[in-house]
């Protein structure tokens, strides 16, 4: 399993994806499967699925 976070715009999120599969790709990983996404706002920290 592959973790990584990104702060920051939704809009922005592009880079961090990019920095995910490029580490899978250097680790020799495969990406299977589905991403969960949460996202936390600043007004209580809500998560969305």
């Amino acid at each position: 399993m592959a973790n990584i976070i990104h702060k920051g715009p939704y809009e922005d999120c592009t880079p961090t994806y990019e920095k995910l599969y490029a580490w899978l790709e250097e680790n020799h990983k495969k990406f299977v499967g589905s991403i969960l996404v949460r996202n936390a706002t600043e007004k209580g920290l809500e998560c969305e699925f």
